[in-house]
């Protein structure tokens, strides 16, 4: 059964799975009224009465109203109701396909979804848990299996339904934004698409191995703007048809837009979007349906054939056929389309829902014999504006925005009458009975302000029943506001009519009955739009008024004008204002603390009522009581905050309260949800009387209607469609607790704005938001009450209007009556100030005649008595008053209009620049004389550069300009190591590294005995010379058959290559753009700003054409003005002849030609020319009349003989003129008109031109958009293959540079080896033939290992530095050396020392000098293989790295190259127009297999035949004479393979007679080396005693010489320290002196100073102290240097860098006395030496070397150490016991002393600079 709860109803999920086990009755499924705890009315006081029918399967319209299922027989015209399941509305009704079904999506909380049985309604299957809140689509598959359900929002899930199981297939959110449509595809059954707010989805049900899935593809507008869809159809083939905004069709392809429809010059296939498609597969059509009320027949296969470019996908074309549904009544608004029956496929009859308001029949189908279109029913298109009931019957009538009026008949459920006002209604009110007794008479107010009273012919409409026979009649039209009037309120009275506008005034009209009439009264001002007018009921002319400004006003209205309102209609009346103040958050944070402190009362009982229990259960138990209640103090939750809206909410209606002493007001928005009470007397609402709407906390309260007394019964209506009656006992009328809800209008959109009874209180007719309107029976005490009808007798009757009681008032409705005041008095004011400046003017012009007169008499007096002119004249100080007052009122003008002067201005300059400056040549024609042709000028405009910023931003986005690919690409262009001059690729040739030259054993031979050619015998010299020479020429030999080889003709000939090329290129290969194997050639590439250049020139081209042409044009049209002035001058030259002859004699030809005037020729250029005339001596005696002296000084007399003579020659020569100034004329025409003619000619191929140029720009145009698409990505590939070139260039150099590296190490390393092998050849050839050979080339291969001797001096700190100390200990290192080499001579059999017996001392020292060298080179040849074995791995590593680069370069060349070839084919696309000749056009068959040139290309192609076959002969002809010439040299290279044959055996012979046996050439010169080599040593072993023998007296001279030498270093040694040690003393002697005769001087100033006893003791205390001190510094001072010394004594130790600053510090005691010391520095810290500061070599005496130590402690420590060493040096000179350590050796001190005096002199001389600077040093030094 249905579950009924206090608000909140649904059917529970447990009973819709019972009902399936059994059968579902359908009257569950219809919704109750909701009613609550304490209601005491029955569910039916209202009731929605229809009448039961039978239902017709096929002409019965099924839709929905509010919450009802509403079922149209057509043909009965009758109506039935169903109430849905839930108490909300209906959100989609779907038809099954198949079956005879219906499902009804509702909407409501947890909506139900229901599949009907049609007609009888018995419930099929109930779909729960489709949505949150609404269905907005449901839609049956093509089987009619399934079942799609689209929810709304929150959710916007799209559902797939076994709606025989109830079961939900599939289910996922469609989309985020609002979803309007989902349909199945028609053709594919998996397939469905849904459509909504900006976009279309595609989903596909597919099975996967996780089960049946609903996959979703959104679809992508591209290029096409965002549209919403609505319409949307599923083709056969898997395209999508859609509809969009601007009501164009598009073809989706997957998920892209492939094709837009439009229609010819891409104009809307529709006014309005498309709503729906249909398609018929047998004609191949497709059915649009659109909102604008057209339905439009499309062939299909044009649009599924379309072959359209890719940057432009739109279709242009005209549908095949058009119906527009429409009749008299207007045109229809389409929003829904359905068939009549779906299983009959030949009938195409359908139901259309009209929007306009209204259901048509239509028969949709292309077929002259279809069925008219038939209006079934006609209902308000728009918002309800009003709803009147009859104040005699069950009649209502409605208004709507739409403009119509409805007249219902609610016991018939008929539209009896209808009217189209063509402006939207606001407002209407029945006049009642008291006013108007017809009973049919309207006030109406209108979106514009108007005010009508119309009289409908109710009671002829009811009697012919049908509607419109008699038409409305309009008794008075007025216009009090200037907005809409939003409301009209009449008094209980009915004597005062008021009405409320959107202008935020009220207009009160007093109602006259006589005839029926509204006289104004006048109009007040409010604060805000008007909402609701209440009267008072307990006064008559008191009315409350309630504002959208969140207003409430109280006014007392006046029942007749007030005098004071002639001017205006504003009235000063007595009124009372409420301004709404928010108080409903202060009421729920009251209602929180109320329910809280509520639940903390239970919560405290409840802990009272457990403690007593724990007592009597325990009596003795000890309870802490604070402890026990310390949880019951919770932290509560945040109580709501105090919000008010920043702006005041509207105000929905305001009325009395029963008692009459407050106000209950509704207000909209925030505060929504009570009814609150306000007084006059407060300014807010009445905190504690506000009344709370049950569960209609934030719904507003839209209308509101009181029945009865006690209890009172309140009608409500809500903004959720709803209504409820309420019964309110008068003692507590703040009670709403007792009501029953009933759902009626759409939850949604089915707000209800209006309720209202019946005349007699038995129906109740509510209207809402959603269009719909219900009527009820009331049944009060539920009491059934018959149906109320009167009897059309009882009808009031209708008034006769006679002419003078019709009131038609044809007032100007464009002013408003207060604006109708207003003009009037100001036009009043304009007449007064007219009459007032005529009578000033009258005066004026009084006096100005009167001045005048006083001005004539004055003249007429005597001069003596008259009054100068100044007397008359103004004062200038007044003339200068009006002047500057004028001057004024001019410059206030000007300030008062300069800025519509400006803009005016500006206005003018933008057209003048948009329309004029643009035009160079106005449009005008050239008419000719003789005929009707005419040539006019071309349509000539400036160039308007349009592409010229796009170019300008691709340059300025464009990368720097590359190098060309072919550049990059071709490799062969360039040498070894090659660079492209723009930065190309550099070639690398991975080739093999040169091999190693093997030297030749001739050429050792030769280089060893060319070095003592010179002193060997002349009988060798010239054997020598004969080796020397035969070895020359036969390499003279290998060198020629060398270059032989090399001068071989090769076959990659560059000549021969590039030919080929040529021909390639050339030869039967047009390289077409559409080939296979196109490729682009970096001259063939066509970039933006060459397209651009190309573009400019044809616009150019373009622009001189229309210039020249244009120029001869207007140059024709001053001809034909010139030829206006001579056909001028030739009608008065004809005038003038046939006045001449009266006109009898000569005549014009009535058919000569007359040239008239263009109309585009300024008249004023043909009227200002003047004809000329011209004067005839003869005209004396034949005009003497002419001749104004003859004719007053001469009488006539008859004419002569001669004269007769000469007149009748004047006649033939005026004949003659006559005759020849016609034909001149007639020739000036003639040329003119062949000219005009010529130039008309010239203009079509011109224009021809112009056209075909025209085309070529636009398709430059088409080709730069696409260039500006590709370029920049162009420019990106080609950026990147740049870099990366750049990166091969520097990678090829960098392996350049290795191979360069490797190939120098190898030069050395082949110079090294031909070293060795000159040293072994050398060894070779001193060992041969001796005896001791081989213990020689033992020795000689020896490898020489050098020991390595351990160093173990890790513990010492002192290193040697001297340079003499190393000398010393060289022998001592030999003798190790020698110890160690001993040692391992014992491992071998032979001593390489030791000198053989017998064996030659110079061979053995040469054997061990090349031993040495062999190994130094071996050395050198190791070193530099290591060296270039790394070179080798870092150049591999290159290669690789090389390879890579190659590799991606390579790549990104492809890349580029296919993406120059994409923008190709792009560009191919592009159409142009090419102009053909008619040959060309009958040659070419079919231009689709065709290839079109130019004619030049085609004049080189056959040219170029011409010439191959030329080429051809010569070929064959050379070919000929080559083939003869090859079989020459055959023949030739047989007879010297002959000769060869006989002299290599010649050869052979020669050698076996010569050496008997057969032998290489090799051997030949190993035996003549051999020879010499005999030769030479037997030359030199005559020499080989006395060498040896000077060589033994030279090693003697060696010995004694180096003894010497070594005695002369050491005394060089000794001298040179002893200068040393000079220089120093020297120095410290002179600064002692320095030091003691300032001392002195010191000594002597303290002498003469006096002093006290007490300073003087003082001084004598520090001396003590002083002495003491420096005693016991004395004392640590040597027990330091002690330590040092390591218990030796040493001399000084002297800092040689720091010598000239430690002088300076050595100054005596009585210095050091008087230097001012810091405390710092006399501390103990300041005499220590940093141990880490120096270091000592104990063998040797040098300088001390100088270690790291920190900052902070090197100013003391040099300190100490300056004072160390003074202290040293002094107690030297004292004691003289110290020694100096030099190469093991004691040099006594008296000798050292000795040396210092002899060189004393030396070291004053040397180091007299250095003292001096030295002093300064220790001045500064003393001082610091």
């Amino acid at each position: 059964m249905f579950y009924h709860e206090e608000y909140d109803e649904h059917i529970t999920e447990e009973e819709i799975n019972n009902g399936r086990d059994r059968f579902l009755k359908s009257s569950d499924f219809i919704s109750k009224p909701i009613k609550s705890v304490r209601c005491t009315m029955d569910e039916n006081i209202l009731q929605l009465q229809y009448p039961l029918s039978d239902r017709n399967n096929k002409h019965t319209i099924v839709y929905a109203a509010g919450s009802y299922i509403i079922m149209f027989d057509i043909n009965e015209e009758k109506l039935n109701f169903r109430k849905c399941a839930g108490n909300g509305g209906i959100g989609h009704i779907a038809k099954n396909p198949v079956f005879s079904h219906i499902a009804v999506g509702e909407n409501c909380s947890n909506p139900l979804i229901i599949v009907y049985e049609w007609p009888t309604f018995d419930i099929v299957n109930v779909l729960k848990g489709s949505a949150e809140q609404q269905n907005n689509w449901l839609s049956y598959s093509r089987n009619g299996e399934y079942l799609c359900s689209q929810a709304g929002e929150p959710d916007n899930t799209l559902t797939i339904w076994d709606w025989k199981k109830s079961k939900i297939i599939l289910r996922t959110k469609s989309h985020n934004q609002d979803v309007y449509v989902c349909r199945f595809s028609n053709f594919i059954q998996d397939h469905l698409i849904t459509a909504g707010s900006g976009h279309l989805k595609f989903w596909k049900m597919e099975k996967t191995f996780t089960g049946l899935k609903l996959q979703g593809h959104l679809g992508r507008f591209g290029k096409t703007e965002i549209s919403n869809a609505i319409g949307i159809f599923s083709m056969p083939d898997e395209k999508v048809i859609s509809g969009c905004d601007w009501g164009n069709i598009l073809v989706w392809n997957e998920e892209h837009i492939d094709i837009e429809v439009t229609r010819k010059f891409r104009k809307s296939c529709h006014s309005a979007p498309i709503i729906m498609f249909l398609y018929s597969e047998n004609d191949a059509l497709l059915t649009s349906i659109s909102m604008d009320g057209t339905i439009k027949f499309w062939y299909y296969p044009t649009v599924d054939t379309a072959d359209l470019p890719e940057n432009d996908r739109v279709l242009e074309m005209e549908p095949s056929f058009t119906i527009s549904v429409q009749d008299s009544v207007g045109n229809a608004k389409i929003m829904g389309v359905c068939k009549i029956d779906d299983s009959d496929h030949e009938s195409n009859d359908y139901f259309i829902q009209d929007g306009n308001g209204g259901m048509w029949l239509a028969d949709i189908e292309m077929a002259a014999d279809a069925k008219p279109l038939k209006r079934l029913a006609k209902f308000h298109g728009d918002k309800i504006t009003s709803l009147q009931s009859s104040p005699f019957g069950y009649y209502i009538a409605t208004t709507s925005l739409d403009g119509w009026i409805h007249l219902h008949d609610v016991t018939n459920k008929k539209l009896v009458f209808t009217h189209d006002f063509k402006v939207p209604i606001t407002s209407s009110i029945w006049l009642p009975l008291k006013i108007a007794s017809s009973g049919d008479i309207f006030v109406i107010g209108f979106q514009t302000g108007i005010l009508k009273i119309v009289a409908v012919p109710l009671k002829k409409c009811i009697e012919e029943k049908t509607q419109n026979l008699t038409k409305l009649v309009e008794i008075q039209s007025s216009k009090p506001h200037i907005s809409s009037i939003r409301h009209l309120a009449i008094n209980r009275n009915t004597k005062t009519l008021i009405s409320g506008s959107d202008d935020n005034t009220i207009f009160i009209f007093k109602i006259e009955t006589g005839p029926i009439k509204l006289s104004p009264i006048g109009m007040f001002i409010l604060p805000g739009k008007v909402t609701f007018i209440h009267w008072k009921p307990s006064e008559k002319q008191v009315a409350l008024i309630s504002c959208a400004s969140g207003h409430i006003v109280e006014v007392k209205v006046p029942t007749t004008r007030p005098s004071y309102t002639t001017e205006s209609f504003l009235l000063k009346l007595e009124s009372r204002v409420i301004q709404t103040v928010s108080i409903k958050s202060e009421i729920r944070r009251q209602r929180y603390f109320f329910d809280l402190e509520h639940k903390k009362k239970d919560k405290l009982s409840n802990k009272i009522d457990k403690l007593k229990i724990t007592w009597e259960k325990n009596p003795d138990a000890e309870i802490d009581e604070a402890s026990y209640f310390e949880d019951f103090t919770e932290h509560d939750e945040e109580p709501p905050k105090i919000y008010i809206p920043p702006l005041p909410n509207p105000v929905l209606f305001a009325i009395y309260n029963p008692s009459e002493k407050g106000i209950w007001v509704s207000i909209d928005g925030y505060d929504a949800g009570y009814l609150y009470e306000y007084e006059f007397n407060t300014s807010r609402p009445v905190m504690n009387s506000h009344i709370l709407i049950p569960h209609k906390n934030n719904i507003s309260l839209t209308a509101i209607t009181m029945f009865g007394t006690d209890p009172l019964k309140i009608f409500m209506g809500f903004a959720d469609g709803r209504i409820r009656l309420t019964n309110v006992q008068l003692t507590n009328v703040s009670d709403f607790g007792d009501y029953i809800e009933y759902s009626i209008h759409d939850n949604k959109k089915g707000r209800v704005n209006m309720l209202c009874f019946s005349h007699d209180n038995r129906m109740l007719y509510t209207c809402g938001d959603d269009g719909n309107i219900f009527s009820f029976m009331f049944q009060c005490d539920n009491k059934v009450i018959e149906k109320c009808m009167i009897s059309i007798s009882e009808l009031p009757q209708s008034p006769v209007f006679v002419g003078e009681e019709i009131l038609i008032i044809k007032e100007d409705l464009k002013l408003s009556l207060e604006e109708r005041k207003i003009h009037k008095k100001n036009l009043k004011a304009l007449n007064l100030a007219t009459t007032e400046k005529d009578k000033t003017s009258c005066l004026l012009y009084g006096l100005r005649d009167k001045f005048k007169q006083v001005l004539i008499s004055n003249k007429l007096l005597p001069e003596t008595l008259q009054l100068s002119d100044d007397y008359f004249q103004l004062d200038n100080r007044i003339n200068s008053s009006l002047i500057k007052e004028a001057q004024c009122e001019m410059n206030k003008l000007h300030l008062k209009l300069v800025f519509d002067y400006e803009k005016s201005s500006l206005g003018l300059k933008y057209l003048k620049n948009y329309f004029i400056d643009p035009i160079v040549t106005n449009k005008f024609a050239v008419k000719a004389i003789l005929s009707d042709v005419k040539v006019k000028t071309l349509y000539h405009e400036m160039c308007d550069n349009l592409f010229s910023n796009l170019v300008e931003e691709f340059v300025s986005k464009k990368l720097p300009k590359r190098p060309k690919l072919e550049e990059i690409k071709d490799p062969e262009s360039y040498s070894y190591c090659s660079i492209c001059r723009r930065r190309g690729s550099i070639v690398l040739n991975k080739g093999a590294h040169n091999q190693i030259h093997n030297v030749s054993e001739s050429e050792i031979f030769l280089r060893n005995v060319l070095e003592e050619y010179s002193s060997l015998p002349k009988k060798i010299q010239s054997a020598i010379d004969r080796f020397a020479a035969r070895r020359d020429f036969e390499n003279q030999e290998i060198i020629k058959i060398q270059n032989m080889y090399n001068n071989k003709p090769d076959n990659n000939n560059i000549e021969e290559k590039e030919l080929l090329d040529n021909a390639w290129d050339t030869i039967g290969y047009l390289n077409l753009k559409t080939g296979s194997d196109f490729k682009l050639k970096e001259n063939e590439i066509i970039s933006m700003e060459d397209k651009f250049k190309q573009y400019i020139q044809v616009k150019k081209e373009a622009f001189n054409l229309k210039t020249t042409f244009n120029e001869k044009v207007i140059g024709l049209r001053l001809r034909k003005i010139s030829l206006m002035h001579d056909y001028k001058q030739f009608k008065f030259n004809i005038c003038m002849i046939q006045k001449e002859f009266n006109g009898s004699e000569i005549t014009t030809p009535s058919n000569f030609p007359e040239v008239i005037m263009d109309e585009f020729i300024d008249s004023s250029l043909i009227d200002s020319f003047e004809p000329i005339g011209y004067w005839d001596p003869t005209d004396l005696v034949l005009k003497p009349g002419k001749s104004h002296f003859l004719h007053k000084n001469v009488i006539f007399d008859e004419l002569t003989h001669l004269e007769i003579i000469m007149q009748n020659m004047r006649k033939e020569q005026l004949k003659y003129r006559h005759k020849h100034l016609h034909e001149t004329m007639l020739i000036k025409m003639n040329m003119f008109d062949d000219d005009l003619m010529e130039l008309n000619k010239m203009r079509k191929d011109v224009k021809l031109r112009i056209k075909f140029l025209d085309l070529l720009a636009l398709k430059f145009e088409e080709e730069l958009i696409i260039l500006n698409d590709f370029d920049l990505v162009e420019d990106e590939y080609l950026h990147s293959v740049f870099h990366n070139t750049g990166l091969k260039n520097d990678k090829v150099n960098q392996i350049q540079i290795i191979r360069e590296e490797i190939k120098y190490l190898n030069d050395i390393i082949n110079n090294k080896s031909n070293m060795l092998i000159d040293i072994q050849h050398t060894f070779d050839m001193e060992i041969r033939n001796d005896g001791f050979a081989k213990h020689l080339k033992k020795i000689f291969k020896k490898k020489l290992k050098v020991p390595k001797l351990k160093s173990d001096d890790a513990d010492d700190t002192f290193s040697s530095s001297s340079s003499d100390g190393s000398d010393e200990s060289d022998p001592e290192f030999i003798n190790e050396n020698a110890e160690s080499f001993t040692a391992m001579s014992q491992e071998v059999v032979f001593d390489e020392k030791v000198l053989p017996v017998g064996c030659d001392p110079k061979l053995f020292n040469i054997t061990l000098e090349l031993r040495s060298k062999r190994y130094e080179i071996e050395q050198t040849i190791e070193d530099n293989k290591k060296k270039m074995d790394v070179q080798n791995t870092r150049l591999s590593l290159m290669y690789e790295e090389f390879d890579a680069i190659e590799n991606e370069l390579k790549q990104n060349i492809n890349e580029l190259e296919s993406y120059r070839i994409k923008k190709q084919l792009k560009l191919n696309d592009v159409k142009t127009t090419i102009v053909l000749n008619k040959s060309q056009i009958t040659k070419a068959k079919l231009l689709k297999s065709c290839i079109l040139l130019y004619g030049n290309v085609m004049q080189d192609l056959t040219n170029r035949v011409m010439e191959l076959k030329k080429e051809e002969k010569d070929i064959i002809y050379t070919y000929k004479n080559e083939k003869l010439v090859a079989k020459q040299f055959r023949t030739e290279i047989i007879k010297m393979e002959n000769i060869l044959k006989s002299y290599k055996i010649a050869i052979k012979d020669e050698m076996i007679k010569k050496f008997k046996i057969e032998t290489d050439w090799n051997f030949l010169d190993e035996m003549e080396m051999t020879i010499i080599n005999y030769m030479i040593i037997k030359s030199k072993s005559k020499a080989k005693d006395t060498k040896e023998s000077f060589i033994q007296e030279i090693r003697l001279l060696e010995n004694k010489i180096s003894s010497k030498t070594e005695s002369i270093i050491d005394l060089l040694k000794w001298n040179t320290f002893k200068t040393k040690i000079l220089k120093d003393v020297c120095a410290n002697i002179n600064k002692i002196q320095q030091y003691l005769m300032e001392q002195k001087k010191i000594n002597i100033k303290l002498q003469n100073l006096t002093m006290e006893s007490s300073f003087t003791m003082e001084l004598a205390t520090i001396k003590r102290t002083y002495d003491t001190l420096l005693k016991r510094k004395e004392d640590i001072s040597e027990k330091i240097y002690m330590y040092k010394c390591k218990g030796k004594m040493f001399p000084p130790i002297v800092k040689q860098s720091c010598t000239k600053s430690m002088q300076s510090q050595a100054v005596n005691d009585k210095s050091l006395a008087t230097t001012s010391v810091t405390p710092q520095e006399e501390s103990e810290e300041s005499w220590t030496v940093n141990d880490e500061q120096l270091t000592y070599n104990m063998e040797f005496n040098v300088e001390p070397k100088k270690l790291i130590f920190s900052k902070q402690s090197s100013r003391l420590t040099k300190q100490s150490l300056h004072y160390d060493s003074f202290e040293n040096v002094d107690e030297g000179y004292k004691t003289k016991k110290w020694t100096t350590y030099y190469d093991d050796e004691v040099i006594p001190p008296t000798e050292a002393v000795g040396d210092f005096a002899e060189y004393n002199d030396f070291g004053e001389r040397t180091d007299t600079q250095n003292s001096m600077t030295d002093d300064n040093e220790s001045k500064d030094c003393h001082k610091s």
